[in-house]
């Protein structure tokens, strides 16, 4: 089955992971900050998406696992085991975080290995459906919750901080 993704939301979330990962060159395990960024420019640009949370396996190997919600008042700092992508109407899933974490994963990652296996690996940001991420690209993408609308600004802050303190 071939699926067809609705252009104006591929160029929409394109263009803004795109710009994401130029304007923040520390991503790597920033899934959460880095999806809220660029779920916060969609919606202000009238692209309706939500931050989803949970667990990712690659290849029947659990590589995230969801263990419990991104807190919804999250103080600056905190640690989180799960994984977070854009999700759009119509069970689409935008990742703009997966590839950099996984360049930036152990040579023996599972996570590493099965991205550079389908091709992956070096892609900027994926986009598919749920059902296509998982049939033909052996991705399970397993949503739990949504991150809180009060959790946004300080995930974000969190990385503009973080990148900041980046020296380039």
């Amino acid at each position: 089955m071939n699926e067809q993704l609705p252009e104006p939301i591929v160029e929409a979330f394109g263009s803004l992971a795109q710009t994401a990962l130029e304007v923040f060159p520390v991503t790597t395990w920033q899934c959460v900050g880095l999806s809220a960024w660029i779920a916060n420019q969609l919606n202000t640009e009238g692209v309706g998406c939500k931050v989803a949370l949970g667990s990712l396996r690659c290849n029947n190997i659990l590589a995230f696992k969801y263990v419990r919600p991104v807190p919804k008042r999250p103080k600056k700092s905190f640690n989180w085991d799960g994984h977070a992508w854009v999700e759009f109407e119509g069970n689409i899933i935008g990742d703009a975080s997966l590839c950099r974490t996984a360049r930036e994963s152990p040579s023996a990652s599972n996570m590493r290995n099965h991205l550079e296996h389908i091709g992956a690996l070096h892609l900027g940001a994926l986009m598919f459906t749920y059902s296509k991420a998982r049939n033909s690209h052996g991705l399970k993408y397993s949503r739990k919750s949504y991150l809180h609308d009060e959790a946004y600004n300080t995930v974000i802050e969190a990385l503009e901080r973080i990148n900041a303190n980046h020296e380039a």
